[in-house]
């Protein structure tokens, strides 16, 4: 028993005094199936892998080597820090070789900080369920789509899952330690979630379909936050964000930079390819760039004004900032309202800059000088086209046809066909001689305020300006028309002016004047039956809409067309509007109109009234309604509604049944026999003319194979 006890005593004491030789003994060789890891592990720690010498493993990086077997990686327990991502190689980008399908060895690696996986083919992350001491997780470019495996990793700081598939992030908003955040995939929309994350100083949104950012505006510890390339308008909710040093926000449809003013950390800023013309905003800040892109502010591809190349950023670089944009004179990109006609096959560009393709598309209703004089409105229609607005890019060769299949006008390549691109451009004061510059693929003519300033009929390509020349601009509105002309091919157009202008899109306003033939402000049945009743009259008549000086079925065509302007106007019509109208007479007027095969858009509107004044006074059924006055005396009127043409005859009997009355009222077509001067009349005698005495009497109403009966009181 003592030998015993002593022998315990001496195994115990030479443990203490020699620890690593006792554990040696206990240690097992690991196998390392994979002999690419095997090696990556031995440059780490030496030639013996056993479970003692893999707790000397701390960190291993094996990025890119080939490791598709993990076996044995989990008695690296003391590992820290694991790389097994991707790795950029010059004139490849970003691979990664290694092709893990198993990655449960690493479940029990409990002491890991740090861990890439990117590039690793991953979509289910539940074996990091266990990892709860993870500090950086990189998990991009994966077709990752479910984060509930991250839930209780709340130790994290940094977050990393660019190019997954990651739609929803409410599962990670308690992970409220994280510091740097970065996810894109074009599949997050939603960013509510993040609000809860006011520890974020990096956030990385970009490539997303992100439109809403005001859940951000909590997150005032921000100093680096990039949305570029999402669907953004209104950055007002960044305001608040005073702590930003980077922000870039390239790719989006943002116009407004007045939020950013007051940004006074900013150094970096990138807005490159929004809608930005006034840049002002952006004087008061000192963008200096960071220690390793000296450049503060890039702003290339927007439509910037004539006041911002020539006056703000000249301000910001005379502070030593540095700007990226276009140095070029900006283009003229919209949106612009566009119509496309086409030319005679074979005989587009050159051959039809100077033929009037609206005019031939419209059969003369609408023509290219009344569009430069007038303008055109959005909707309205041109041969088988309609005014559509739409932005152009302002760099290719084939912008034009880009610009149509987007918004639906075209599809595919189009050839032989004129586009016409209509915009008002805005000036504070007169400007004399100021140069545009125009560029197009192929021929170009251009109109302004009426008048044609430029027209090169060539046939020819073209991706940026080419042709020079000055123009006169008013105080106010200036209206500006460009024709390109395309025979085949690519087809492009390039504006722009040096000049400070604003260019904006502007509906011309509604002629609602001529049309309220009668002045009571309204554009009514009034003014229609006004016209009706004016019909072949010549000379200056208020009735002569289109002023041509006679009034026809194309003045009543244009008043039924400008119905419910003005203003008292009604928006719908209603039987009780339609006195002095007939469905016979309306009937009529839609043959004639119908028989002038016009097709300009007001027209168009004004057959699609009378079309509705149609069917509002044809009734869906025939009927005889109750006379009025009733009770009576000496006289009442009986009203009735057909449904179809038919004979008609109204006949009072007494309450013995006794004939007392017949009125034949004849053949009447379809229609609304409701008022007075259409109703049938009953003077309350009989057959030979003498007044019939007090009493019921029953009157009844025989129209084709329709037959009703109803009942009246004479009292005297």
């Amino acid at each position: 028993m003592q030998v015993k006890r002593l022998f315990v005593i001496i195994t115990v004491l030479f443990s203490l005094l020699f620890p690593n030789f006792v554990q040696a003994q206990r240690s097992k060789v690991v196998s390392i199936r994979d002999a690419n890891l095997a090696s990556a592990i031995r440059e780490e720690i030496g030639d013996s892998i056993t479970t003692h010498t893999l707790l000397n493993l701390t960190r291993l990086e094996v990025p890119n080597r080939g490791i598709t077997d993990l076996t044995g990686l989990q008695h690296a327990h003391k590992l820290r820090e694991l790389d097994l991502g991707g790795e950029h190689i010059e004139g490849k980008g970003f691979v990664n070789s290694n092709k893990v399908s198993n990655f449960s060895p690493l479940t029990g690696l409990t002491n890991l900080k740090t861990l890439n996986l990117t590039y690793c083919s991953l979509s289910d992350v539940s074996f990091l369920t266990k990892l709860t001491q993870l500090r950086t997780l990189w998990l991009s470019n994966n077709p990752i789509s479910d984060l509930s495996p991250l839930a209780g990793l709340t130790q994290l700081r940094s977050l990393y899952l660019f190019s997954t598939s990651v739609s929803e992030v409410s599962l990670i908003s308690g992970l409220t330690q994280l510091t740097g955040l970065g996810i894109s995939g074009d599949s997050l929309s939603d960013v509510s979630p993040l609000a809860k994350l006011t520890q974020l100083r990096t956030l990385l949104l970009s490539n997303n379909p992100i439109s809403d950012l005001s859940p951000l505006a909590k997150l005032t510890q921000l100093t680096r936050l990039a949305l570029g390339n999402n669907a953004i308008l209104d950055i007002s909710p960044l305001s608040n964000l005073t702590q930003l040093t980077r922000l870039y926000l390239w790719g989006n449809s943002i116009s407004d930079i007045s939020p950013l003013s007051g940004l006074r950390q900013l150094t970096a800023l990138g807005l490159s390819d929004n809608d930005i013309l006034d840049v002002s905003p952006l004087v008061g800040l000192d963008l200096k760039g960071t220690q390793w892109n000296s450049t503060g502010l890039y702003i290339e591809s927007n439509p910037l004004s004539y006041a911002s190349i020539n006056t703000h950023i000249p301000a910001m670089q005379a502070k030593g900032i540095k700007v990226r944009y276009d140095l070029d004179l900006a283009k003229i990109t919209g949106p612009w309202l566009w119509m496309i006609a086409p030319t005679q096959p074979w005989q587009g560009g050159a051959r039809s800059i100077n033929v009037d393709s609206l005019a031939a598309a419209s059969s003369g209703a609408v023509t290219e000088s009344g569009v430069a004089a007038n303008g055109a409105k959005n909707g309205d229609t041109v041969g088988n086209y309609i005014w559509s607005l739409g932005r152009i890019a302002g760099f290719g060769g084939n912008n034009i046809n880009d610009l149509l299949n987007s918004i639906g006008m075209a599809k595919g390549d189009i050839n032989d066909h004129s586009s016409y691109a209509l915009i008002t451009l805005e000036s504070a004061t007169v400007q004399s001689g100021v140069t545009m510059k125009v560029g197009s693929d192929d021929a170009i003519k251009v109109w302004l305020n009426g008048e044609v300033v430029h027209n090169r009929p060539v046939d020819r390509g073209a991706n940026d300006f080419q042709d020079n020349f000055t123009v006169d601009l008013e105080k106010g509105d200036n209206l500006l028309l460009v024709k390109v002309s395309e025979r085949d091919g690519s087809w492009s157009m390039f504006v722009g002016i040096e000049a400070d202008v604003n260019a904006v899109y502007k509906r011309p306003p509604d002629d609602v004047v001529s049309a309220d033939v009668n002045g009571d402000g309204v554009v009514n049945i009034q003014d229609l039956v006004l016209v009706s009743s004016n019909f072949g009259q010549t000379g200056q008549n208020s009735a002569d809409v289109n002023g041509d000086g006679v009034v026809n079925i194309s003045d009543l065509v244009l008043v039924a067309g400008a119905f419910g302007e003005g203003a008292a106007a009604a928006p719908t019509l209603h039987p009780s509007d339609l006195e002095g109208l007939t469905a016979a007479e309306v009937q009529d007027l839609l043959t004639q109109a119908r028989q002038m095969a016009l097709t300009d858009p007001a027209y168009l509107r004004g057959i699609a009234v009378l079309e509705q004044l149609l069917t509002l006074l044809l009734p869906k059924e025939t009927a005889l309604l109750a006379n009025y006055p009733n009770p009576f005396n000496p006289e009442t009127w009986i009203p009735y509604q057909l449904e179809k043409p038919a004979e008609v005859t109204l006949r009072i009997y007494s309450v013995t049944g006794a004939l007392v009355r017949t009125l034949a009222l004849g053949h009447q077509p379809a229609g609304m026999y409701h008022n007075r001067s259409r109703a049938a009349y009953w003077d309350g005698r009989n057959s030979v003319g003498e007044h019939v005495a007090s009493g019921v009497y029953f009157y009844t109403l025989t129209a084709g194979d329709f037959t009703a009966t109803q009942k009246l009181l004479i009292r005297k």
